[in-house]
């Protein structure tokens, strides 16, 4: 997971307990708090199904050993009070017996984990607690679990999308240069008129610097497309409406082409965040991206003499 993707502890609790909601209905998930007198071992639990939850995520990104330790240590401190707590549960548990008690945690990538809940369900199942069922098991889950509720809590805007896009390589950005693509070839010649020619120094700058950010924000948008198909499609119609509009506009603007082009990214952040609250930490690469692609695909073009100051034709 990026770094600047981690949630902290409280963020994540309250994540969860929210998608637990959303699963469960109103009235179907209740949480404990832990402020008074502790959460004996679980943040909430669900009236219908018997399912304990607890939360976890850790403060900074870490390697997969050094992941799975915290979250062994974690489920193993946990379960520990969901045995020794075992009258304060029965009270707050009443009649409900509970099949399983599952970890949710942003990341999961050892199947050793598996094996070490396995073990502490075999403990509880020892410690014949009352509110426990005789199918009761340890599980971990991810947000991956709850996908129809992710969507539904991302598109609402109340909690921005979580994508994992990677960066695109000096290669990938060099190939890209390299294609002598249709598209290529119109950034080219609009890039050129801005910079009075190919020649200078800026040139080979700017096309590498607005490539990059095709290649970014299309790495973003292909991951809400996948993970978050309603946010997608929101974005894409937010950006087509500002496209439309620019397009009428630039036959009637006398403003010059750099700052048509600074306030039409202003223009897309602005639309893509006010229609899509989710992803308004992405706009600027949204917003970049839908830049560059216009350069390579639409008819807009600029005078000779862009540079200098005069207006778009």
């Amino acid at each position: 997971m990026p770094s600047d993707d981690l949630f902290d502890g409280n963020e994540w609790e309250r994540r969860v307990s929210t998608l637990l909601s959303l699963r469960y209905g109103a009235g179907g998930y209740q949480r404990v708090p832990a402020q008074h007198r502790g959460d004996a071992g679980i943040d909430g639990f669900s009236v219908s199904d018997g399912n304990c939850y607890q939360s976890y995520a850790p403060a900074q990104p870490l390697p997969v050993r050094d992941l799975y330790e915290r979250q062994r240590d974690k489920i193993t401190a946990d379960i520990n009070k969901f045995i020794t707590n075992s009258a304060r549960l029965s009270a707050i548990l009443g009649t409900i017996r509970v099949r399983r008690w599952v970890l949710v945690v942003p990341e999961h990538s050892s199947a050793d984990l598996i094996e070490h809940a396995a073990t502490k369900t075999a403990l509880v199942l020892a410690s014949n607690l009352p509110y426990v069922a005789d199918d009761f098991r340890v599980m971990i889950h991810t947000e991956a679990d709850f996908a129809v509720e992710s969507r539904t809590l991302s598109s609402s805007g109340v909690a921005r999308v979580r994508t994992d896009a990677s960066e695109p390589t000096s290669e990938q950005i060099d190939g890209y240069l390299s294609s002598e693509s249709t598209a290529l070839v119109n950034l080219r010649r609009k890039i050129a008129a801005l910079h009075s020619g190919e020649h200078n120094p800026t040139f080979a700058v700017t096309v590498r610097t607005l490539v990059r950010a095709f290649l970014v924000g299309a790495a973003e948008l292909a991951e809400l497309q996948t993970n978050y198909p309603e946010v997608y499609s929101e974005v894409r119609a937010a950006v087509r409406r500002t496209e439309d509009r620019i397009m009428l506009q630039s036959l009637i603007d006398d403003r010059s082409a750099r700052e048509f082009l600074r306030q039409t990214l202003e223009s897309i952040e602005r639309d893509v965040g006010d229609a899509a609250p989710a992803v308004r930490h992405l706009t600027t690469r949204i917003a970049q991206q839908a830049i560059a692609d216009m350069l390579m695909r639409c008819p807009l073009s600029f005078g000779e003499n862009a540079a200098s100051g005069e207006s778009l034709a």
